[in-house]
């Protein structure tokens, strides 16, 4: 059995409730996720990744984890998001490998502009095998949104 099909699968079983979650104008990070968002009652329309404007939701089901670039990526949704945008995500614990570095997604969501106000943690198996996930919700931290439009750094 494939174990990266089996992780993905245990991260996708929070995808009702991730998907739930979203509401107003929401940005899919992965466009097999948009026929399930434009059935979710509180959102009014889904935005594309290369679109303009603000959205309210953001939504991220594995795709931190098939990102090349972790940072570069929330930085971006950052130019998307409100003081009020909520990122509702359901990933491994931690992406990449040895070779190309590994990353802490709720560490890196704080280090990119991102506060996580809700989160959940879960092992599936024993030993040190074990897979580990999250799920939650962030939001942009205010120090963004102070700066933001001014001219000062990020």
């Amino acid at each position: 059995m494939d174990l990266h099909r089996v992780d993905m699968h245990r991260v996708e079983l929070h995808e009702p409730e991730v998907i739930g979650a979203a509401w107003g104008r929401c940005l899919p990070l992965s466009s097999s996720h948009d026929e399930g968002l434009a059935h979710a009652p509180a959102v009014t329309s889904v935005a594309a990744l290369d679109g303009h404007g603000p959205v309210d939701s953001i939504v991220s089901i594995g795709d931190f984890a098939r990102t090349g670039d972790l940072g570069a990526l929330l930085h971006r949704l950052l130019e998307r998001a409100g003081p009020d945008t909520d990122l509702l995500f359901t990933e491994p614990t931690v992406t990449g490998d040895e070779r190309s570095g590994s990353h802490d997604i709720t560490a890196t969501l704080w280090r990119c502009g991102w506060s996580v106000v809700d989160c959940h943690r879960a092992r599936v198996g024993h030993g040190r095998r074990a897979r580990h996930y999250v799920w939650g919700r962030a939001r942009p931290t205010r120090r963004f949104h102070s700066t933001a439009g001014s001219g000062a750094e990020k």
